[in-house]
């Protein structure tokens, strides 16, 4: 009888592949970012249609403000993976009004730390990236119903 053997420069790609993998899809964990984070912007907005874009409300958060600490607090607790094969560019709504929560956190250099935005069919995009969250609350579609109650 036989015995498989793999290569040992398979064997070798294969765990490279895994460890890269590991890296790029690992949790992002917002808490650091928000702890580094002077500042932050909170818009809600509800889209009627494609073509326009009529009710928008946008509320700058300082960080004294009860809104900031509530936001903070929130989103310190919320953990997000990437999502493979979705594209940023290519997300559009299929059905109308569409509502989204869109939180910016800046430090005092007013560097952006991190712009989320969450609709509130449940879909949730960081930084140009489609994410998955987690937070003890639920996911996406109970985050979006969290800040937009912060948010008016």
């Amino acid at each position: 009888m036989k015995s498989f053997h793999i290569p040992r420069t398979a064997l070798f790609f294969i765990l490279f592949m895994l460890a890269v993998f590991a890296m790029l899809y690992r949790p992002i964990d917002l808490k650091a970012l928000v702890r580094s984070s002077s500042q932050g912007s909170m818009r809600t907005e509800t889209i009627r249609n494609f073509a326009s874009r009529d009710e928008m409300d946008y509320h700058i958060l300082s960080m004294d403000s009860e809104e900031f600490q509530q936001a903070a607090e929130l989103l310190s607790t919320v953990s997000c993976r990437k999502k493979l094969n979705q594209h940023y560019s290519a997300y559009t709504h299929d059905t109308f009004p569409v509502q989204s929560v869109t939180v910016s956190f800046y430090d005092d250099a007013e560097n952006q730390k991190f712009l989320l935005t969450v609709y509130s069919d449940g879909v949730c995009i960081l930084n140009s990236a489609f994410v998955s969250v987690k937070y003890p609350g639920g996911g996406a579609a109970q985050l979006y119903e969290q800040l937009a109650g912060m948010g008016k």
